[in-house]
């Protein structure tokens, strides 16, 4: 009788999958390292964004008599002069408008028979100092957006809170009312330039200053002032590390400088990682192996998707410690692979020498995401591999 000599058979299959769930989010940062103030020139300056809004121009200003541009904008103001309780009249009114809601109308209610509906009552006082006061408490309360500032003499100054030309609303009054007379508001400015994508430009004022490090330190207060959602640290050596307060891609706002001398530079704004995505080279061991096992086909699935590129490309690789078992390049060079479409099911190509298919217990299982150049940001995915165990 014939014996058959054992062998290794394929038995029963198993299917594997596993998700990778990108890394955490990563801020974007930058570094500005400053020059001394006798290497700047008057009007030298550098350019910040944030991502979210216009960016910033910071000019240097050498000689302390401004910034090229009024790019910060003003602020429209103006002011109100009270009279007696003796020189005013019942139903006397004032109308005020912030020039972001509607006006408002202070009514004076010196009969005490209450006031046109949809106006505010002013209790009447005696002098023109309790007019004031009256009047102020009411337009902090109804009006927020306008600061007031009251002399105690019966003079309010009124000034909005925000910069620009929206505000620039003549205040009317009752011709020899309660309100004897009334200035603006006016003198509001535009912050923006006319195309509207950019900021104009902020003071830096280093005219009192020498050093690099005085010239950090002034460019951080500037900085501070108009661009809140950036951390701006001093590292007393004149230079200074910005860290965007918001995670993500969206603070990868490059910074840029019209210096002419090279001991001023800057690097970033980059380095920010959206939340679940790979912006580097990233490896997972997956699992080991308790059995034999063949693999015989393994699939990527990308649910948002990556476009392929010829030199900025990701490689997606399952491993059997250093060795690659199947693999997929987002290059778009490589004949069927390149862009990973989004939510679709993609073919890693298996190693074609057997034995890298195969492994043995105690085999580690590990998924590698390998950057190539500066290949845009991988999003997460999931792989999923296909086998037979071996007996």
């Amino acid at each position: 009788m014939a014996v058959i000599p054992k062998r290794l058979v394929d038995q029963e299959p198993f299917v594997l999958s596993f998700d990778h769930p990108g890394v955490a989010p990563v801020a974007a940062t930058g570094l500005i390292t400053c020059a001394t103030v006798a290497n700047l020139a008057d009007t030298d300056y550098i350019t910040i964004g944030d991502g979210i809004n216009p960016p910033w121009v910071f000019e240097f200003d050498k000689t302390g008599d401004g910034a090229s541009l009024r790019t910060e904008g003003y602020k429209a103001s103006g002011t109100i002069t009270c009279d007696t309780d003796a020189n005013a009249a019942d139903a006397d009114i004032v109308t005020i408008s912030d020039g972001i809601n509607a006006a408002v109308v202070y009514e004076y209610d010196k009969s005490s028979n209450g006031v046109t509906a949809g106006r505010i009552t002013v209790a009447a006082g005696t002098t023109a100092a309790s007019n004031a006061t009256a009047l102020a408490a009411l337009i902090a309360l109804h009006q927020p957006d306008l600061t007031v500032v009251d002399d105690l003499a019966g003079v309010l100054t009124l000034t909005q809170k925000f910069a620009g030309t929206f505000a620039n609303i003549t205040i009317t009054h009752t011709a020899g009312g309660f309100v004897a007379s009334a200035t603006g508001l006016t003198g509001g400015v535009n912050p923006a330039a006319a195309d509207g994508t950019m900021h104009g430009r902020k003071q830096v004022n280093v005219s009192a200053d020498t050093t690099a490090a005085h010239v950090a330190a002034r460019l951080r207060t500037a900085i501070l002032a108009v661009i809140p959602s950036l951390s701006v640290t001093d590292n007393s050596d004149g230079t200074l590390t910005l860290a965007h307060l918001w995670l993500g891609t969206g603070g990868n706002v490059t910074i840029t400088e019209n210096v002419t001398h090279s001991s001023f530079t800057v690097t970033g704004m980059s380095g920010g990682v959206d939340a679940a995505s790979h912006n580097a080279t990233y490896a997972k061991k997956l699992m080991t192996a308790q059995r034999m096992m063949r693999i015989t086909k393994v699939e990527y699935i990308n649910p948002t998707g990556i476009a392929g590129h010829a030199t900025l490309y990701w490689e997606v690789a399952l491993k059997k410690g250093s060795t690659v078992m199947a693999q997929w390049s987002t290059d778009s060079d490589v004949v069927g692979q390149g862009t990973l479409t989004a939510n679709a099911v993609v073919n890693p190509v298996l190693s074609a020498t057997d034995a890298n298919l195969v492994t043995a217990v105690g085999d580690v299982l590990s998924l590698a995401l390998t950057k190539v150049s500066t290949a845009a940001v991988l999003p997460a995915g999931r792989i999923v591999v296909h086998g037979r165990y071996i007996s």
